[in-house]
């Protein structure tokens, strides 16, 4: 029954079961329609890759919120994201996130900085729409938001013994991504929770290194500075990021059933990181929620 049922699904939409089936975003370029203020026109976008996705999150990240005293006496201080100026710091750093997508998928805009590009939309745009509009086309077309569960039509079996219990967990589940109107498969296998510990070991980042910290009172009492960890050390932030990354890639290569091109795992990152973002970002999000079924021990991106 299995047979049957996978060989009609794969008669509907291909399946991705090696590394060249999975296209970078630098391939995947189709026109797309985008309402303007003179009607619709078109565009030729091409897919936002993973890589570049988090570096535009990077260099325009939304601002932390003022911290503001409350309770009784103002004894409490705490971020209060509804402050003005926090509302008007994070709307402009949504819109440079825009600009600098739209400049890398569809075409440069003028301007030989973000900023400047971020001022020439300003100044020449009368409806904030269309860049948005574009914007989420480019998205679209990088799988983003665009998995779906691809539903079999086997039937429900009764599960007699611990081993086909067991057997049951590790069946692959399909998702399928549509990318301007042609559809791609991923089957996404189990993990066990012995697996997941393993990849989690083998790229811990480790303790953050420690910085000396001044004691409340300190100028009264004399007492000396003490060490505490300090997990906003830039170096540290880098080995997170990277260790998050290889996390990234083993999880996938265990769930979707093939290794990625590469000797070695900085190989293997850099091929994902080409890879379309919406793509990654949610296979990762559907091996964590669906696939693991660990949230515990998967939250960890």
């Amino acid at each position: 029954m299995e047979s049957q049922v996978e060989a009609k699904e794969s008669s509907v939409v291909p399946f991705v079961t090696k590394p060249a089936e999975w296209a970078p975003a630098l391939e995947l370029a189709s026109e797309c329609e985008v309402a303007c203020e003179a009607g619709l026109r078109k565009f030729k976008i091409r897919a936002v890759s993973y890589g570049e996705y988090l570096k535009i999150g990077k260099d325009s990240p939304n601002p932390q919120p003022p911290k503001q005293a409350k309770g009784p006496r103002g004894s409490v201080v705490a971020p209060d994201p509804s402050d003005t100026s926090h509302q008007e710091a994070k709307a402009a750093a949504v819109l440079r996130r825009m600009v600098a997508t739209v400049d890398l998928c569809w075409m440069k805009i003028p301007g030989e900085t973000l900023d400047a590009k971020t001022e020439w939309i300003e100044t020449n745009f009368r409806r904030g729409g269309e860049l948005i509009g574009l914007y989420y086309k480019i998205l679209a077309q990088s799988g983003m938001n665009g998995g779906r569960k691809l539903e079999s039509e086997a039937g429900i079996d009764l599960i007699s013994t611990p081993e086909e219990w067991a057997s049951a967990g590790r069946a692959p589940i399909s998702y399928v991504f549509e990318r301007s109107g042609k559809a791609i498969v991923f089957k996404l296998r189990g993990i066990t929770s012995k697996a997941l510990r393993e990849i989690e070991r083998a790229a811990n980042p480790g303790p953050p290194p420690k910085a000396k910290r001044s004691v409340p009172g300190a100028r009264l009492t004399g007492l000396p500075d003490r060490e505490v960890p300090n997990p906003e050390d830039p170096e540290y932030l880098k080995r997170v990021e990277q260790c998050n990354l290889v996390k990234q890639v083993q999880i996938l290569e265990a769930a979707i059933g093939f290794e990625f091109p590469g000797k070695t795992m900085d190989e293997k990152v850099k091929w994902l990181l080409d890879r379309p973002a919406g793509e990654v970002n949610e296979l990762v999000s559907l091996a964590q929620q669906d696939v693991l079924g660990h949230r515990d021990l998967a939250d960890f991106f």
